[in-house]
């Protein structure tokens, strides 16, 4: 290894973390519930928080996730070149 790439090894030891943070979810039914995803939408309501009838909210993040990625990639390229 050249002291150049051992100095740039050095660099990336000496800086700070940063956590990049994303999410998927599935829509989810409960048991007890009849419920079509193709058909009906996903009745929300307000209790506090932002909650629905019988099914998970759906929140999915795909943008989030593809951000990361991205991000991720960009670093990587960084590095390697």
């Amino acid at each position: 290894m050249s002291s150049s790439e051992n100095q740039q090894q050095q660099e990336w030891k000496n800086r700070k973390t940063i956590v990049l943070q994303s999410h998927l979810i599935w829509f989810v039914k409960n048991n007890d519930v009849d419920f079509d995803f193709e058909n009906q939408g996903i009745q929300m309501f307000i209790d506090g928080d932002w909650q629905s009838k019988g099914t998970t909210l759906g929140a999915d993040n795909g943008l989030g996730v593809a951000a990361v990625m991205s991000i991720l990639r960009a670093v990587i390229s960084f590095i390697l070149h």
